[in-house]
C-alpha cells in the first residue's frame, strides 16, 4: 500500500489537475482496488517526507532537441526529485578545481581560450557522473 501511494503521488497528476491531493490519490487507488482513506494517504506521505507532484505548464511534454542542434545532442529528463543543477554543479566543481584555481590568465580572451581547451579535452575523456537519490537525506 505504501509503495502504491508513493508511486501515485510522484507521478504526473491526472488531466485537468495541477497536483495530486490526498483525496485524489485515495480515489485513484480505490479505482484500482486498493481501499485507503485520504488521511492514511497523508500519513504515508508525511512519514516518507514526500509531497505530491505538481505539474507545471508544458512539463509533461516530451523533450526533443531543437532542430539544427549539435550532432549527438540528447535531451534527458531527470527525476522530479533530482535536479539538473547537481550535474552542472559537479561540472563547475571540476572546472574550478582543475583549471581556475591553478591558472594564471593574462586576459579575458586567454581565460576563454583555456576554458574552451579544457572543456574540449575533458569531453574527450569524459565518463558519466555517478549519482543517486537518497530518500532519507
Amino acid at each position: 500500500m505504501r509503495l502504491a501511494v508513493l508511486a501515485v503521488a510522484t507521478s504526473v497528476p491526472p488531466e485537468g489537475e495541477s497536483q495530486w491531493s490526498h483525496a485524489l490519490i485515495a480515489g485513484h487507488l480505490r479505482e484500482r482496488g486498493l481501499v485507503i482513506s485520504a488521511a492514511t494517504v497523508g500519513r504515508v506521505l508525511a512519514e516518507a517526507k514526500v509531497r505530491p507532484t505538481r505539474s507545471a505548464a508544458g512539463s509533461t511534454a516530451p523533450m526533443t532537441p531543437p532542430s539544427g542542434s549539435a550532432p549527438g545532442l540528447c535531451a534527458t529528463c531527470t527525476p522530479r526529485h533530482a535536479s539538473w543543477l547537481n550535474m552542472a554543479e559537479q561540472w563547475f566543481g571540476v572546472l574550478t578545481r582543475r583549471l581556475l584555481r591553478r591558472g594564471e590568465f593574462a586576459s579575458r580572451d586567454d581565460l576563454d581560450a583555456k576554458i574552451t581547451a579544457f572543456t574540449i579535452q575533458h569531453h574527450k575523456n569524459a565518463r558519466p557522473y555517478s549519482w543517486s537519490y537518497d530518500a532519507g537525506a
